[in-house]
Parts: C-alpha cells; structure tokens; sequence
C-alpha cells in the first residue's frame, strides 16, 4: 500500500509519468464526489496511491 497526501500522490504519478495529465484539483474532486477512498489525519487527506491508479485504469476501460 502507498499513501501519500493528495500532491504526493501528484507527484508519485508524474514520476512514473512525466506527461501525466491528473492534477491536485481532479483528485481533490474524486475525493470529494467520494469515487476514492481517502483517510484524514487531522487535516491533511491521504490517497492510497494504487487505489487511485485503479479508478483511473477502471475508468478509462470504458471510453476504449
């Protein structure tokens, strides 16, 4: 499991991806419209980083 707060999570794809087009803003949103799980200590929000790579290939398999 990689948990990282939402712009380490940013980061840890753009490492993988340079080209990446996910930003803060579009996971503050899946967070928010709760399409991914996310803890909270105290007020930062932590993102299980293969969840979200899993929601991003699960969502992408529909515009194939």
């Amino acid at each position: 499991m990689i948990i990282r707060t939402i712009n380490g999570a940013v980061a840890y794809l753009r490492a993988a991806d340079p080209d990446s087009a996910v930003t803060a803003h579009y996971i503050r949103r899946l967070v928010r419209e709760g399409k991914i799980p996310y803890l909270m200590d105290g007020t930062r929000v932590l993102i299980n980083v293969k969840a979200l790579i899993t929601y991003l290939d699960d969502s992408n398999k529909g515009e194939r």
